[in-house]
């Protein structure tokens, strides 16, 4: 429990209290205090029935531009590093200038008559002087309200103050709190107040991290009228009066959303507040727009998308939910595989490390070539099992992408007898040999600088056109891996390109087993180029100009380098594919979207 110290508003109300005796009336005073502790937090969770913290329910839909997770829980994630200590203690006080409302009343047998009304702020003392006549030993009740906000609190007309019903209002943190006194001498009385909210918050998480993002520059989600329910507040009797109603229409904008990390701007929360209506089935909003930062310092706008969620959740009065959408780059399929639209690379520092460029691109980038099953560019990876980790599966939801297998481009048991060989024979096939065979489904346009797969774009106006094909540039690859002195003080290799302009290349996540004939252990891998075709050498008759995808054990000769428990192989380009097996992963209990990066 966060202990904080609350500041306490005073009031002075002179409270003039008479003594009756036979002979003589005796005027006394007394001084009222007005303490205001905060909001008390300790609240039911998800449902009519308490859950446990690790129950939640998930739905996934791929949509044109981006796909959609959405998580509803019961309450924070515990794997997740986030301070929430501030805005879900037991007790939270109220942020300054928050305006609420305290009506007193005179209790005669069974009817209460209105006294006074005070308009009071939070975190400010108006020194306000009130006289109350009263008779020694007379209970007095108070009620308080608030919308949890700034706005000045609606009015209260002079005929409804003895039977006080307020609206709750829309989509509003209404706040309610009561108690009585009784003076039986002069002197000091406090009350004390701890509000307790009296509607169900859910509080919307949204999560751009997925499609590799530092910034949210602009967020728009409009609540259909049916999502969120108001009604009115019977003070004395402390429940709602009469039927609830939807609300308007309602759109959050940006002044709407708060950081739920403090410092980062790629992920957004805002709260709603809804009347407890029992059951709420599916809800469902409008992302209206979103515009994000890029890693090149440009924007994208995404356009409106429907978002869901699968569930029918339970509010009681009071509970708290936790609606989370995580936004995830969308794939290209090709041949049954759902591949990124670009090459994998990593920032040096800070949060979120692993991402997808979002102009692909041909690029020598010195971030984006990995060795065979390292994790860190430019760096070997560990010889023990235990320490290598996919890059892939460090992108942000955790393990919902990973390398591609053998067989995801296009390796066959078949094939591992007759294709490819070692690095050095592959690499004099880009500068020397001919190839006669295209790879199907490969192009590549004369003077290209790439080899491409599904050469119709995918219809989207989000992705720029190289995104929107499966297309890999000729990135070259660094094939010296022979000498300890290409290391720097860091472990990392000094890049120096073979075949850049030529030739594409990315792993995958399989190793082969002295696979032809070879000494050393292979890994294998894919190698595109174009070469051009030639009939005949006497005269010479050229054919024409194909790409070719080579996916064999070719490429990729590795082994340990020395007493450095490293393996040694080529850097290489990293293009991921969706993990199959990740919706299960998610509804886990122990899952966490942020992956261990060390």
């Amino acid at each position: 429990m966060t202990t904080s110290v609350y500041k306490t508003i005073i009031f002075l109300i002179s409270i003039t209290l008479f003594s009756c005796r036979k002979s003589e009336t005796k005027l006394e005073t007394a001084t009222i205090e007005i303490k205001l502790n905060g909001v008390n937090n300790t609240i039911e969770k998800l449902g009519t029935t308490k859950i446990t913290k690790q129950e939640r329910f998930s739905n996934y839909v791929s949509a044109e531009n981006f796909d959609i997770l959405t998580i509803i829980s019961a309450d924070e994630p515990n794997n997740e590093k986030i301070n929430y200590s501030k805005r879900f203690a037991a007790v939270s006080k109220l942020p300054p200038n928050i305006k609420y409302r305290v009506l007193i009343y005179k209790v005669q047998g069974e009817t209460e008559l209105f006294v006074n009304k005070l308009d009071l702020i939070s975190n400010v003392s108006t020194g306000e002087t009130v006289t109350i006549d009263i008779v020694r030993g007379i209970t007095y009740k108070w009620y308080t309200y608030s919308y949890n906000n700034t706005a000045d609190l609606p009015n209260i007309s002079e005929n409804d103050l003895n039977n006080p019903i307020v609206p709750m209002g829309e989509n509003k943190d209404f706040l309610y709190d009561q108690g009585e006194f009784t003076l039986t001498e002069s002197g000091h009385h406090v009350i004390n107040i701890t509000f307790e909210r009296k509607t169900s918050q859910i509080e919307l998480d949204f999560d751009a991290r997925g499609i590799f993002t530092d910034e949210i520059e602009d967020l728009n989600i409009e609540l259909p009228a049916t999502l969120l329910k108001t009604a009115n507040f019977n003070l004395k009797e402390n429940n709602i009066s009469g039927a609830l109603t939807n609300t308007s229409t309602i759109t959050l904008t940006n002044e709407n959303f708060y950081n739920i990390e403090e410092s980062f701007t790629d992920r957004k929360g805002a709260a709603l507040h809804t009347v407890a209506t029992g059951t709420i089935s599916n809800p469902t909003f409008t992302l209206k727009s979103l515009k994000i930062k890029l890693d090149d310092g440009l924007s994208r706008t995404y356009p409106e998308t429907a978002i869901s969620f699968s569930q029918n959740s339970q509010l009681a009065v009071g509970a708290r939910a936790k609606a989370k959408v995580y936004l995830i780059e969308s794939a290209l399929t090709y041949a049954g595989v759902q591949w990124a639209r670009a090459n994998l690379y990593r920032k040096e520092s800070g949060r979120n490390p692993y991402r997808f460029y979002h102009n692909n691109k041909q690029t020598n980038d010195p971030i984006s070539y990995f060795s065979f099953r390292g994790h860190i560019p430019r760096k070997f990876a560990s010889s023990e099992p235990s320490e290598q980790k996919d890059p892939c599966a460090l992108i942000f939801p955790a393990y919902r992408w990973m390398q591609p297998s053998a067989s995801n481009i296009g390796i066959s048991q078949s094939k591992l007898s007759h294709e490819g060989g070692a690095l050095t024979n592959i690499l004099s096939t880009i500068t020397d040999g001919v190839i006669s065979d295209p790879t199907q489904g490969a192009i590549s346009p004369n003077a290209s600088l790439y080899i491409e797969y599904t050469p119709n774009p995918v219809s989207s106006d989000i992705y720029p056109i190289t995104s929107r094909t499966l297309r890999f540039y000729f990135n070259g690859l660094h094939a010296d891996i022979a000498v300890l002195e290409g290391l720097d003080n860091n472990g990392l290799v000094t890049l120096q390109l073979g075949n850049y302009g030529r030739a594409a290349t990315f792993w995958t996540n399989e190793q082969g087993t002295n696979l032809l004939g070879l000494v050393q252990i292979g890994a294998w891998g894919y190698l595109g180029m174009r070469k051009t075709s030639i009939l005949s050498f006497n005269p010479p008759s050229i054919v024409g100009t194909f790409a070719k995808g080579m996916s064999t054990a070719n490429i990729l000769n590795i082994g340990l380098l020395g007493s450095l428990n490293v393996i040694r192989s080529p850097l290489l380009n990293v293009r991921c594919v969706r993990n199959p097996d990740w919706t299960t992963l998610i509804n886990n209990p122990s899952y966490n979207p942020v992956a261990n990066y060390q």
